[in-house]
């Protein structure tokens, strides 16, 4: 999957979404800036690692956008997790509204991933 701005903005607003809907049970356990780190961190993989001619080389790339997606999609399975589970924060419905878009970009995009990743092994 290419890197746009609609794929730029689905992943933001997904983690946005996310530390909205994270924010009140992680304060027990995390400060906010690590819960903003953890939640942020795929967004700001997917923003810096790019592909293409003077970026980072592919296979890195390519792996850190592996690890972004899986995390992302971890993260937004936990918050539909704490749905069912009756933990309903006041906008919970437009919180995962606004997840759904990234989640869609990840879903898809990590088959793509996968079989680049594949491709680009050295045989053994």
């Amino acid at each position: 999957m290419v890197w746009t701005r609609w794929s730029d903005l689905a992943i933001g607003l997904g983690a946005l979404g996310q530390v909205a809907y994270l924010a009140e049970p992680s304060k027990a356990h995390l400060t906010v800036w690590w819960t903003l780190g953890l939640i942020l961190a795929p967004y700001l993989i997917m923003l810096f690692f790019q592909f293409g001619p003077g970026e980072a080389p592919v296979r890195w790339v390519m792996r850190l956008r592996l690890i972004a997606c899986i995390w992302f999609l971890v993260l937004t399975a936990l918050c539909l997790g704490l749905a069912t589970t009756g933990y309903r924060p006041e906008g919970w419905l437009l919180f995962l509204a606004m997840m759904a878009p990234g989640t869609r970009y990840c879903a898809r995009a990590l088959p793509d991933l996968v079989r680049l990743r594949r491709d680009l092994e050295p045989p053994l």
